[in-house]
């Protein structure tokens, strides 16, 4: 259990991401001694955990000592942020040149603002096409091929 608390420590993850990462990833399950038909510790049995050893004075102790173990033994912890590249695609949008030189300035919440002095039937003509928008989404190579929509990180 306590590896688990280093997991979390270490790639910023909450008691829910844990969980998941553990059933998701086979690394983590290596590192945690499971094998592939093991029970993993939910949610709430984390929480559980950290919670004794809060309530017992433990767990900045247990740091200490696992730090002090790295250091020993010439080991360096590099804290980090786990990362899920995954790609999203997009219908691909038809904006004029203008329209997207705006978009790439990040200033596309400006486009087709129904706003203004036009008529009523203009307005609603921007705020349909506005909504049929998204300004977020870009051209990406990814694996040498060129792809329209956004990263979506996990």
């Amino acid at each position: 259990m306590f590896k688990i608390v280093v997991l979390q420590r270490i790639y910023h993850l909450s008691d829910p991401q844990a969980e998941y990462q553990i059933r998701d990833r086979l690394l983590f399950r290596d590192f945690l001694g499971l094998a592939s038909g093991d029970k993993v510790p939910d949610e709430k049995t984390i929480w559980a955990f950290k919670e004794e050893l809060t309530k017992k004075g433990l767990l900045g102790q247990l740091f200490n000592e696992f730090y002090a173990f790295l250091e020993e033994n010439n080991l360096i912890l590099h804290e980090g942020t786990m990362i899920d590249g995954s790609f999203v695609e997009a219908p691909r949008q038809h904006n004029t040149r203008e329209e997207n030189k705006i978009i790439m300035e990040d200033r596309g919440g400006e486009l087709w603002n129904p706003e203004g002095g036009d008529t009523e039937e203009e307005k609603r003509h921007k705020a349909n096409k506005k909504r049929q928008k998204d300004t977020d989404v870009r051209w990406v190579k990814k694996g040498g091929e060129t792809h329209f929509g956004m990263n979506q990180t996990r």
